[in-house]
Formats: structure tokens, C-alpha cells, sequence
């Protein structure tokens, strides 16, 4: 005879909710928030994470969240590029001219009770928004230049210099800081 497996309340409650765990997933929550969301223990939660159901969701619920994320920081990184260098873009002007009268201008109305008596002119205006030098030093982070990323670790050691050298000054006992990256101080920061 074959066995029939018994799926406890919880466990099919948890089956139910499948699509919500998944979004939830997706949305970068923890094991601990959804168990809670699902009113479920961490113990029949983690029982329920080996069900291959489950396990998909939770799967596809991550991959949704790289993916997002992955999509999110290249925009960031376009945008700081393109504004570092420098971009051009059009501007949308509406003006409304009353009809009948020669020198009255009206600016920006948006709530026009009757358009036919108004002449409305659209212009398109191109601009220029200059080069952005920290959107340029932002940039070149992003895209990995040492040379910034070195100068950023610098002024951290030169900040952790004058900070023990104060600490001695002041007769105190210097606290083990650490750096991550051991690049050497210039000889001209150490005199500091």
C-alpha cells in the first residue's frame, strides 16, 4: 500500500501563501519577518523551507531581488556618468495668452476653465547642464579608478594619524584602529 503523507494545518497554510513568500523574498525580507508574517514558529518555518514548493519561491523571490538591484545601481551609475559629463536636455514651456488681449501673459495655468479664450503657445527650449566634478569623482569610483579610491583611504589614514596623535598628546591610551586597504601615507601627510 502506498504511504499517505499528512500535511499539518500550518504547513498547508504555508503552502497556500506561496506568492505572497515569494514576493516577499523579492523584497529582500528576512526568514524571521515572513515566519512572523505567516504567523508560523521559526522551527515549522524551517521545516517548511525544505518543501521544493517553498524552496522555489524563496529562489525566485531572490533572483527577483539581484535582478532589481542589479537594474537600480546600473541606473545610478549611468546617471552619475551622464552627469559628470554633462548632458543636454529639452524643456517643455507652455504659455497662455488670453485671446483679445496684446500684453497680458499668463504663466503656468493648469486648471484653464475655458481653453478658446486663451492662445496657448508650447515651446521647446534646449539647455545644458554643466559637468559635475563630484558627480565626475562619484563616477570614477563607480567605475573602479584606483587613484580616487586611494586618495578616499588616504584621508582615512591621515584621519586615524591625527586621531592617535591626539589621543598621545592628551596622555590616553591608543585604541587598535584598522584599516582595510594598507596603503602607505605620503611623506608629506606623515609630517602632519
Amino acid at each position: 500500500m502506498a504511504e499517505r503523507i499528512q500535511i499539518k494545518p500550518k504547513q498547508k497554510f504555508i503552502l497556500e501563501n506561496v506568492d505572497n513568500i515569494r514576493k516577499w523574498k523579492s523584497e529582500n525580507y528576512s526568514d524571521a519577518f515572513i515566519s512572523k508574517a505567516l504567523n508560523v514558529s521559526s522551527a515549522t518555518w524551517n521545516e517548511a523551507k525544505k518543501n521544493p514548493i517553498v524552496l522555489k519561491a524563496l529562489n525566485d523571490g531572490a533572483i527577483e531581488y539581484r535582478e532589481k538591484n542589479i537594474k537600480n545601481i546600473s541606473e545610478i551609475r549611468e546617471a552619475t556618468i551622464k552627469k559628470a559629463k554633462g548632458f543636454f536636455y529639452e524643456e517643455i514651456r507652455q504659455t497662455y495668452k488670453l485671446k483679445g488681449v496684446n500684453k497680458q501673459e499668463i504663466t503656468n495655468i493648469n486648471n484653464l476653465e475655458d481653453n478658446k479664450k486663451y492662445d496657448v503657445k508650447i515651446e521647446k527650449i534646449k539647455r545644458y547642464c554643466p559637468p559635475d566634478p563630484f558627480a565626475a569623482e562619484k563616477a570614477l569610483y563607480f567605475l573602479g579608478d584606483e587613484e580616487i579610491q586611494s586618495r578616499q583611504e588616504q584621508k582615512l589614514k591621515l584621519q586615524k594619524f591625527k586621531l592617535e596623535k591626539n589621543l598621545l598628546e592628551k596622555g590616553h591610551d591608543v585604541p587598535k584602529i584598522s584599516i582595510t586597504n594598507n596603503i602607505p601615507l605620503k611623506e608629506e601627510e606623515e609630517d602632519v
